[in-house]
Formats: structure tokens, C-alpha cells, sequence
């Protein structure tokens, strides 16, 4: 790809390395962007170059609620669900489009969001448990 240097990495706050993708000098359409991977979290101008790279989300369940409890992400994410309470829970979508088996402490459960939209969620183990992705 011309005018694209090579992946690099950077650190987030807590120290750990990311991969960002491709560094693309100069301006780059929408429609450039979508050709050239989905699973975009965000692009950020900084004089003149843009960073692409892919989303993933980490949702902790502790103390019987969602952390964080509503998110927004871009259409390509995955969020993952993390259990760190002691008894058992269970992520299932109101509109049924996904739902995790029964989560034990420290198991996952992982979803990508493909379609733009609003989608409610709750522990179906303790219905008070609830939560919202939007993929926008």
C-alpha cells in the first residue's frame, strides 16, 4: 500500500505493548477504510498520519454488575465478558442474538458486533444484572 509504513507498536497506560496496524501518510477516505479492514476501533489524525486498529472490549462481571455497564464500540468489535465474581453468571442478549453458557469465576465469554445497533443485555442467572452495547 503506497505511502504506509508497517505495523508498530505502542504502549497503552498500563504498560502493555499494542499492535496499531498500518501508520498511512497523508488523507484517506472512508471508503479507503472499509476496504482495508473492518475491525476498526477508531482513527485518530495526528499530523497527518492515522492509526487504524481493531477493538476489543473487556466487560468484568463483579459484584453482581457490569463493569463497564453500557459501552459503545465501532461495527467489527468483540467484546468479551470476564467473570471475576464468585458465584455463577450468564451474558444473554434481550433480542437473543447471543448468550454465553454459565460463567464460572475467571471464565470468558466473547461476542463481535458486527451490525450497527442497540443491544441490551443481562445475567440470566440474576435478571437485575443489566447492561447495553452500542455498535455504531
Amino acid at each position: 500500500m503506497a505511502g504506509a509504513n508497517r505495523i508498530q507498536e505502542t504502549e497503552t497506560v498500563t504498560g502493555e505493548p499494542v499492535r496499531t496496524g498500518l501508520v498511512l501518510n497523508g488523507g484517506i477516505s472512508k471508503r479507503d477504510l472499509k476496504s482495508i479492514g473492518k475491525e476498526i476501533k477508531n482513527v485518530e489524525n495526528d499530523k497527518g498520519q492515522w492509526q487504524m486498529r481493531p477493538q476489543e472490549i473487556e466487560v468484568l462481571i463483579d459484584f453482581f454488575s457490569f463493569m463497564p455497564q453500557d459501552i459503545t464500540v465501532a461495527p467489527g468489535a468483540t467484546v468479551t465478558w470476564v467473570n471475576r465474581d464468585d458465584v455463577q453468571h450468564a451474558v444473554a442478549s434481550t433480542d437473543k442474538t447471543f448468550k454465553s453458557k454459565v460463567l464460572c469465576t475467571d471464565d470468558k465469554f466473547s461476542f463481535k458486533f458486527n451490525e450497527p445497533g442497540a443491544y441490551e443485555y443481562h445475567c440470566s442467572i440474576h435478571p437485575k444484572m443489566r447492561g447495553k452495547v452500542i455498535v455504531q
